[in-house]
């Protein structure tokens, strides 16, 4: 007795793969596969997802060549393959080829389709999500959330060099001192001072 193509030979009832295992098509038995169901592959004497064949693949044409990749990889060829995004440069998180760039570490952007340092594009940027969103600030600089940009601490005043969000300055150059949030001049022949009349060092 022989059983038509999709059912296999179950002592003497002729019994459907794909009620046996919906992943099988046509099978020799309970657990050999000759081919599988739509989106399942033949690898090995099972049927696989292109996922199970490859965990970097999102979608493939047959058990060995990928379609489509999944999440920070990108589909080369010659032979197909995923690549990881991040072997283009370690920075670039996602992307769709080795020349476009998606999302990058914090503290590059996207710009152009390449992955920019933030610090690159503006000098006061440590982290930023755009060419106009400026997320934290290099020191000598202070976020300001109105316009989502860094101004420098100097914008404080002028021998200010380090500064909070407020904006307060809270180190001064040589000769100067905090005051009132800004900075003051020490008193004459003074580097380092506490205000105007403590001279720490002449």
């Amino acid at each position: 007795m022989s059983c038509n193509s999709g059912f296999w030979l179950d002592g003497t009832d002729c019994t459907n793969c794909t009620v046996t295992n919906s992943t099988y098509a046509t099978c020799t038995d309970g657990t050999h596969p000759l081919s599988c169901t739509t989106s399942y592959y033949y690898l090995s004497s099972d049927c696989l997802t292109c996922s199970d064949i490859d965990a970097t693949w999102d979608a493939c044409s047959d058990a060995t060549t990928p379609t489509a990749c999944v999440s920070g990889y990108y589909l080369t060829s010659g032979p197909a393959a995923c690549t990881a995004c991040n072997t283009i440069q370690v920075y670039v998180l996602t992307c769709n080829s080795s020349t476009i760039h998606l999302t990058c570490a914090s503290t590059y952007f996207p710009l152009n389709n390449t992955c920019t340092l933030c610090s690159s594009y503006d000098a006061g940027w440590n982290t930023c999500s755009s060419s106009t969103v400026a997320i934290t600030c290099n020191s000598g600089y202070y976020f300001l959330a109105s316009n989502t940009t860094c101004p420098a601490c100097t914008t404080i005043h002028a021998q200010c060099l380090t500064c909070d969000t407020n904006p307060y300055c809270l180190t001064c150059a040589t000769s100067y001192f905090v005051s009132n949030n800004a900075c003051a001049a020490c008193s004459s022949n003074c580097d380092v001072c506490t205000s105007a009349t403590v001279c720490t060092t002449c």
